[in-house]
């Protein structure tokens, strides 16, 4: 699923909580950053919010992974 469709759900799904939350904040603390990853030869995207998983792709572990440019802050359920 491209990052756009993906946020796109997400936005929904935040204005119908909107009203509820109106006035809560997620503290930094709480949050990290999801990444996207896109590998052309099997024309496939990856999100992971997994520093590990980050690392692997970013060093080549993986090998054919490369960042998209596109992150965006999620929350730590851990």
């Amino acid at each position: 699923m491209r990052l756009k469709h993906l946020l796109g759900a997400l936005c929904a799904a935040a204005s119908l909580c909107a009203a509820s939350l109106s006035s809560a904040a997620i503290p930094a603390t709480e949050t990290t950053q999801a990444v996207e990853f896109y590998h052309s030869g099997l024309d496939h995207y990856f999100i992971s919010a997994e520093p590990t998983e980050i690392s692997d792709l970013d060093s080549g572990k993986h090998p054919g992974w490369a960042r998209t440019g596109y992150k965006f802050s999620v929350v730590n359920l851990c």
